[in-house]
């Protein structure tokens, strides 16, 4: 309670922040009218004057002379003794940052400082802030972030606080006020910066003091993020629009981007501000500002008819901005009007940017006596015309207007901005993949092509990526016409992870009663297990593929959010320009020879998928399908042939005397198997695999698992088995419950050491001889109980 009281109590406070040497704007808690008029003149107007406990900034004002300090005391309150009123320097020109904190006994384990747009002097609920800063330097973040540390540190601060800086004109770093709670701005920063603060305060007040909790640390962001307020002027009579030291926002938006302009207009759009396409009337009180702005409305001209009051026009003028002028209530003879002007819908944007330090007279005029300047916002809003009355927000937005339309910009999720979230995008945004690299998975197929070269004309930065996983000519063809259109094309040799995932199944199907090897599916693991990587390593923002199926449309977005979860999805055949564009595969194939490619030619009827692992063919309606790589056993040869093949752990070393590495094993495997009919299964659907290598090496290995492992061992191995078939079938190969198996399978295969000779005849493998084997024996029970010992060579060699 007692630093509660440190924080709340402003004289207690100052004398912390002196003790600590934080500086602060210079203040009094003055109890008669002649001690504010002797500081305001020690320290020098514009200064802010309020009561002693204020809410939401009420009944806080900017005074500018002496008469406005009298005017203010007679209205605002009674200054005694029991009813002091503060009175600080207010910093013109000065910009505001808010840094919020959770601290666990003063030691800060998050933090988060926000910069204001708008000058100091605007109630940071109202204020349009940017997280990170952009304009702060890298020192005077850590100075913030130094001062609020000193802050939590005096006050044990336990959970959150939140810190309002000012970084005035002249470079000086001071606090104004320290808040030991969760401040409004708190939902905003969790989710720009990806922490949860409110997660980190619960750590905090549930910890022990003498726990030592780990602070996060926050990698450089990528993104921007924005906070703007929320306004119901249009709903208040007569209320003016303008933002001041009171707050007057009912709500507020958050957005998030990648540049400062495009954010700034987002979070306008969003705050209901109507883009202009029409005219602007520009109307600035004070002659520094109008200098200061007078660049920017020369911006604004090149895209708007540009009107302007009279003490405006010569400052626009010099810059050589066309000005037309316009007339105020002031000189209601004077033609055009204003009102006139906003009535008839000629003027669409109005920028009103006044003296601050009036604003105090303004609020305490009658309709009648109300200056032009309130009457020139008052009515903007009254008919529905954009309304700017901040001079930062004026000038940044300037230079978004002729860099941004509403078109250009992302509309995305915040997941796309915040790392570690995975996240899909869009299907209909165009705009975002003309702004990112785009990454696009390719087959040598009609839709691979087509996807391609209508992506180029929507992405400046499309690359394309085809893997070879052992199929016959990897995609050269593919690749010289894609070259030849201009796309960027690249050939991941996959071939190695493809053998490894095949040894892996080999191991694991060689005790399956029925090895369906999925040749698909396991091709489809390594090519997004192998693309992606790759993808990440060129920086590859968007990624995409080519199949329509929506199984496999799933299972990509499974292997973006496990393997590169930063990379955005995009999916172009769930995206309704393009179903509407290509209709039919009869569009498809018009539109690539259109272009000048040729049509790949495919077998009517028939899919079929090709790679080092073997041929999957699966019929459409009535097709026959014909074997593409092993032969029928009747054609094969009538002498057996015979084949030696050693293993070490499990995989595959030599063949018929060859040492061989895992890609040369399966490939010399493929042969032998093919030309003996080897490797041939025939589904129930219709569908016809061509698998001769790996059902050659899988028969060998059964074998030397049968003379290896005892009872227990085989049962475990034939339960993985049946495990990973399962998700094997399923496409679930990168399941951690798939990889554990195939870990448990390789772990027992370990023993599996030895030489297996095999007869190959008419599609069958006989079994000849295992020798060599490391870890067996002579004595060793291979069944596991004593049914079988060695015997007499008599009758009682069985019993009866």
């Amino acid at each position: 309670p007692s630093n509660i009281d440190m924080a709340e109590d402003r004289n207690k406070f100052s004398q912390m922040c002196d003790d600590i040497d934080v500086a602060q704007p210079e203040w009094i808690s003055a109890v008669s009218i002649d001690e504010v008029h002797a500081f305001c003149k020690r320290v020098g107007f514009p200064c802010l004057v309020r009561p002693s406990y204020v809410l939401s900034g009420s009944a806080m004002s900017v005074i500018g002379t002496a008469d406005d300090v009298d005017q203010y005391l007679r209205t605002a309150s009674l200054v005694s003794g029991d009813h002091p009123v503060v009175v600080s320097k207010y910093y013109e020109n000065a910009v505001e940052y808010d840094v919020d904190v959770v601290a666990h006994h003063g030691t800060l384990l998050c933090y988060s400082i926000a910069e204001h747009v708008e000058a100091a002097g605007c109630h940071s609920g109202d204020a349009t802030m940017f997280l990170p800063p952009q304009n702060g330097t890298k020192e005077l973040m850590k100075s913030l972030y130094d001062a609020a540390q000193k802050v939590a540190e005096k006050l044990d601060v336990v959970g959150p606080m939140n810190i309002q800086f000012l970084h005035t004109a002249t470079g000086e770093l001071k606090v104004i006020e320290a808040n030991v709670r969760c401040s409004r701005s708190v939902p905003f920063v969790s989710k720009t910066l990806g922490i949860s603060f409110p997660a980190m305060m619960v750590s905090a007040f549930l910890a022990r003091p003498e726990q030592t909790l780990l602070p996060i640390k926050r990698a450089k962001m990528s993104h921007i993020g924005c906070k703007a307020g929320m306004f119901s002027f249009n709903r208040l009579a007569g209320a003016d629009p303008i933002l001041g030291v009171e707050m007057r926002s009912t709500g507020e938006v958050g957005v998030f981007g990648r540049d400062k302009h495009e954010v700034l207009l987002k979070a306008m759009l969003c705050q209901n501000f109507k883009y202009p396409t029409k005219a602007v009337v520009v109307d600035i009180e004070k002659a520094d500002d109008a200098a200061s702005f007078a660049p920017f409305a020369k911006l604004l001209a090149t895209k708007l008819k540009v009107f302007a009051t009279e003490r405006t026009a010569a400052a626009l003028s010099a810059v050589g901005v066309e000005v037309h002028l316009a007339y105020g209530r002031d000189k209601p003879t004077q033609l055009p009007q204003l009102d006139a002007l906003y009535e008839a819908k000629d003027i669409d944007l109005a920028i009103q940017l006044r003296d601050k330090t009036k604003d105090f007279i303004v609020r305490h005029c009658t309709a009648e006596e109300s200056p032009v300047d309130y009457w020139i916002r008052r009515r903007a809003v009254d008919f529905s015309v954009s309304l700017i009355t901040e001079v930062a927000i004026a000038k940044l937005f300037s230079e978004a207007f002729v860099k941004f339309t509403p078109t250009d910009i992302e509309i995305e999720p915040f997941r796309t901005y915040v790392p570690k979230i995975y996240h899909k995008l869009k299907n209909a945004n165009f705009t975002l993949l003309r702004r990112q690299k785009v990454g696009l998975c390719i087959n040598d197929d009609v839709s691979s092509r087509v996807l391609a070269l209508r992506l180029k004309e929507d992405c400046h930065n499309l690359t394309c990526f085809h893997a070879d996983v052992g199929q016959c000519g990897s995609g050269s063809t593919l690749l010289e016409e894609l070259l030849s259109a201009g796309i960027p094309t690249e050939i991941i040799d996959l071939r190695t992870k493809m053998a490894e995932c095949c040894t892996d199944l080999i191991m694991a199907n060689a005790m399956a009663e029925a090895a369906d090897f999925f040749i698909t599916n396991i091709g489809r693991h390594v090519i997004n297990g192998g693309l992606l990587p790759a993808m990440k390593a060129r920086k590859i923002k968007v990624a995409a593929q080519a199949s329509s199926r929506a199984k496999r449309v799933v299972r990509f977005e499974k292997y973006v959010k496990a393997i590169s979860p930063e990379i955005s999805v995009y999916q172009p055949w769930r995206d309704t320009r393009m179903l509407e564009e290509f209709p039919l595969e009869a569009d498809q194939i018009a539109y690539i020879v259109e272009n000048g490619m040729a049509a790949p030619k495919i077998a009517s009827g028939v899919k079929m998928t090709v790679n080092l692992a073997g041929v999957a063919q699966t019929a459409q309606s009535q097709s026959t399908l014909k074997l593409q790589l092993v032969r029928l056993p009747r054609d094969c040869p009538e002498e057996p042939e015979f084949v030696t093949i050693a293993f070490q752990n499990g995989a595959c070393t030599r063949i018929n005397g060859v040492d061989v590495k895992a890609y040369q094993a399966v490939q010399l495997a493929n042969e032998i198997g093919a030309r003996n009919g080897i490797g041939i299964q025939r589904t129930a659907d219709g569908n016809l695999f061509e698998v001769p290598g790996m059902t050659l090496l899988a028969r060998a290995l059964r074998y030397l698992y049968e003379a290896i492992f005892d009872r227990s061992s085989m049962d475990m191995i034939r339960s993985y088995s049946a495990h990973v078939a399962n998700q094997v079938a399923h496409g679930k190969i990168a399941d951690p419950s798939t990889q554990s198996a195939f870990a448990g399978i390789r772990f027992l295969a370990n023993d599996a050491t030895g030489i297996v000779e095999l007869e190959l005849h008419r599609g069958h493998a006989i079994f000849l001889k295992v020798e060599g084997v490391v870890n067996a024996d002579a004595d060793q029970d291979l069944h596991g109980d004593e049914v079988f010992t060695q015997g007499n060579g008599d009758f009682s060699d069985m019993e009866w």
